[in-house]
């Protein structure tokens, strides 16, 4: 997330599953989000892509802006802007941030301060976050039921991504934050979720330090009141960007830091994208061959189909593009999937695409060597993505199982597909997105997708292109290096990572 201060299953089956290459069936279909939806709703740009999330932040400054005792400010967010969201099948996840300056421990850091008397008991009065959280959990309960607390907490001064340093606490004063914040909302809406902060997973391994995630953890596992209640979340988030391998992977890594202490909860990716240097926001920039990791247009059309892909073949519980349309008075970076003037980026018609045909089914992946697979068995209906994760192209023979066949590209274009010998047979572009020259394998986004949808499949098995077997990718491969805060080489560029921004 981008801003400045001026703005305003049972454990044992999932991991199973999740060890087995396979991503277990949720029970609804709402997987799909795009932050700052609104940002369009003098159209119909977001209601078209098909998503069924979006998230918009509050500025605890902006709600609450006069002290401790005052009101908050009820036309922060009117519910009537909520409930039209409803109306079109989007659920609104608020953010809560940014300490008020009559509410900091340190004004020296201003919004990003721990804010006073965090320690407290949750419902002492003089307990400021505790009593903002409860106010806001209130106000809007029936219309906002999902909260997260803070925002890339993991962010420092000294790391690349610097100029989105929002919290100045340490772990420990966040696990304090999401206690009080947790136990304050669920006294007043028992049917809250409450969210972690999403967490960039890069900015720790660039830093070579532990997850901050895991660092929450130990702090939460240190207080012998966290299983009873709940370990003070019910959703763990992520927000991750560039390299789609990372939505497998990361989100494996994250459901073994919770197995670790003996639980399990739902992940959420309320953040993902890369960033491209050719388009007309950006003309002139780097094209991050060094550093910046940033990409062309075309190339982010095809990461946001292999994001959403592999996300969903971890099993992840949601995933959020950040976000729908360039900010007013924000970063502009061509991110967005929609620009200022409302044009759409090639990213729509991929991210519109991918909710279409991506949101319902079992899913499996294969993905042996530079091949990567996604499949997911609909019933009647089968959807299989394929691309080349390697500069050189390839070639995939899909099992032809239905009675019928459509290709579609990244942007949607279809035309019929027929198959060949009992296999449809789809050539594969290699990757084009080398990031570092010191660095052979660093090639972070595949080469462009192509997505097969069968008809008439129904009661047929799933067999992986090219006769492969779905367990020939470990998606653990970054477990332990990640934890030890040292990258793995052939993932991450020698001059470092920056997630995205």
């Amino acid at each position: 997330m981008k801003f400045s201060f001026r703005t305003g299953l049972s454990m044992f089956a999932l991991a199973a599953s999740l060890f087995a290459g396979v991503a277990p069936a949720l029970a609804n279909d709402a997987f799909f989000g795009a932050t700052d939806a609104f940002r369009t709703n003098q159209t119909s740009l977001a209601y078209d892509t098909g998503i069924k999330f979006e998230r918009l932040t509050f500025w605890w400054s902006g709600l609450q802006d006069k002290g401790p005792n005052t009101p908050l400010n009820p036309f922060y967010l009117p519910m009537s802007y909520i409930d039209q969201e409803k109306a079109h099948g989007i659920q609104v996840i608020g953010v809560l941030v940014n300490t008020p300056d009559w509410a900091q421990a340190d004004p020296s850091q201003g919004p990003r301060s721990v804010p006073k008397n965090l320690n407290l008991d949750w419902n002492d009065p003089n307990n400021y976050w505790g009593s903002f959280v409860k106010s806001v959990v209130k106000m809007y309960a029936g219309h906002i039921d999902q909260w997260a607390i803070w925002n890339e907490p993991d962010i420092t001064p000294s790391d690349p991504n610097a100029a989105y340093y929002i919290w100045s606490g340490s772990p420990d004063d966040y696990a304090q934050l999401l206690k009080v914040g947790y136990k304050a909302a669920k006294s007043v809406n028992p049917n809250v979720k409450i969210m972690t902060a999403g967490v960039t997973y890069w900015t720790d391994i660039h830093s070579a330090r532990p997850q901050y995630f895991q660092r929450v953890l130990d702090s939460l596992a240190a207080d012998p009141s966290s299983p009873a209640n709940n370990w003070y979340f019910d959703i763990a988030t992520l927000h991750l960007y560039t390299n789609p391998e990372g939505l497998f992977k990361v989100p494996n890594l994250f459901h073994q830091l919770m197995l670790a202490k003996g639980f399990d909860k739902p992940i959420w990716i309320n953040e993902t994208n890369v960033v491209p240097y050719d388009d007309p926001v950006n003309a002139g920039t780097d094209n991050g061959t060094a550093t910046q990791q940033r990409s062309t247009l075309d190339e982010q059309a095809s990461y946001m189909i292999e994001a959403m892909a592999m996300a969903r073949a971890a099993g992840v519980d949601h995933i959020e593009a950040y976000r729908m349309k360039d900010g007013d008075g924000d970063v502009i970076n061509g991110e967005a999937l929609v620009r200022s003037d409302l044009s759409k980026r090639p990213e729509y018609n991929s991210w519109q695409l991918g909710v279409k045909l991506f949101s319902t089914g079992n899913v499996t992946l294969f993905a042996p060597n530079d091949l990567r697979e996604v499949v997911f068995d609909q019933g009647a209906t089968r959807v299989t993505v394929v691309w080349d994760a390697s500069p050189t192209a390839i070639s995939a023979n899909v099992p032809a199982v239905g009675s019928g066949a459509t290709l579609y590209d990244k942007l949607g274009n279809a035309q019929p597909l027929a198959a060949n010998g009992g296999v449809y047979g789809v050539n594969l572009p290699g990757a084009t997105m080398h990031t570092d020259q010191d660095n052979p394998k660093a090639y972070l986004i595949g080469g462009s997708p192509s997505i097969i949808v069968e008809t008439g499949v129904s009661g047929q098995p799933v067999a992986g292109a090219n006769n492969l077997s779905p367990q020939t990718y470990d998606p653990f491969k970054m477990v332990a290096s990640a934890q030890a805060g040292t990258p793995d080489t052939g993932d991450v560029p020698a001059g470092g990572f920056q997630y995205g921004h």
